[in-house]
């Protein structure tokens, strides 16, 4: 059983301030290695971007009983989605582009609050929370990006 996570990026680049960029994975070292390389296959406008921290990873609970990849991939989908829709109302309804995750023009903690959904396409999702599972925010700097990667992996396991 594949283990879905919905994480965050701050990032800063040309025609923005402070953002943030939501994705999802199963993969989730090697995604955050892509972001990190500069290698966003499912990110492209990320590459004008420098990714500044990597602010809060969350797992999807609620998954086991799901065994088809595709049914996985939908539900992940919705709740991915769903994050976002909330934090751009949590805006102000801010126009952001959307493809394999969002920009943001500010952060805030409710992001992630899918307990009190009320949307009718949204009321499964209350069967799937998240849990938290990093412990502090990585500040990415002149660090090595890998040695990033390998904290978050020690951090949530």
């Amino acid at each position: 059983m594949r283990s879905y996570y919905i994480y965050m990026l701050e990032i800063e680049g040309p025609h923005a301030e402070k953002r943030v960029y939501i994705g999802k994975t199963y993969q989730l070292e090697k995604r955050l290695q892509d972001h990190l390389g500069g290698n966003c296959k499912s990110a492209e406008a990320l590459k004008q971007h420098t990714i500044k921290a990597i602010k809060e990873i969350h797992k999807i609970k609620g998954l086991e009983g799901l065994e088809s990849l595709a049914e996985l991939d939908a539900i992940t989908s919705r709740i991915e989605n769903k994050s976002i829709t909330d934090k751009m109302n949590g805006d102000g309804g801010n126009k952001a582009k959307y493809r394999g995750g969002c920009y943001l023009y500010k952060w805030d903690d409710d992001t992630f609050d899918l307990l009190n959904l009320n949307h009718k396409n949204y009321e499964e999702l209350k069967k799937y929370p998240l849990e938290k599972v990093n412990k502090t925010e990585y500040l990415v700097t002149g660090k090595n990006k890998h040695q990033i990667v390998k904290d978050i992996m020690k951090d949530i396991h």
